[in-house]
């Protein structure tokens, strides 16, 4: 973290770049020219429709929903069964995790979303603003949640054009 660079987290990365950047911010090293959240709402909210709690049907079942998870891993008996400890950890940490400090960041932030997304609100998005001392700007990108799967280019586009204008 000594030369320029920029943090990009998805969904459940997003809460991971945040607790980063805010690491970095309290150290000596510099802070990200920029930060791109990617399908995440604010620290702040919880997740308001957790699925770790569920039973392994159930928890499938909401896997599936966010398309995040290969279907020929979902509808594998012995290959779920291998990845679901650790998918349900994971989402344990996404699900529960609420900031409460409201701790600003010192990068511009790029907020993108599926135009199509049933997982998040625009207001969640936006509120990221309140979590940077730096400009706030987002775009939708053509698809639902995991639409970095869906729409990788126009996701490119938007990260190179952020980078381009945070460059100068």
């Amino acid at each position: 973290f000594r030369k320029p660079y920029y943090l990009f987290g998805h969904s459940m990365g997003t809460k991971i770049v945040y607790e980063l950047a805010l690491r970095i911010k309290n150290s000596d090293y510099i802070n990200p020219r920029g930060i791109i959240i990617s399908g995440g709402r604010a620290p702040l909210y919880k997740e308001p429709l957790p699925i770790y709690h569920l039973d392994d049907d159930g928890f499938i079942e909401g896997l599936r929903r966010y398309e995040g998870t290969p279907k020929e891993i979902l509808d594998n008996n012995d290959l779920i069964s291998i990845f679901l400890p650790t998918l349900r950890a994971d989402f344990v940490i996404d699900e529960d995790y609420q900031d409460t400090k409201f701790e600003k960041l010192e990068s511009p932030i790029l907020g993108l979303m599926g135009d199509k997304d049933q997982e998040m609100t625009l207001d969640e998005l936006i509120k990221w603003q309140d979590y940077t001392t730096k400009e706030f700007t987002y775009r939708y990108i053509d698809g639902k949640h995991m639409f970095v799967n869906t729409s990788p280019d126009s996701v490119i586009k938007e990260i190179k054009e952020f980078i381009k204008v945070n460059e100068n």
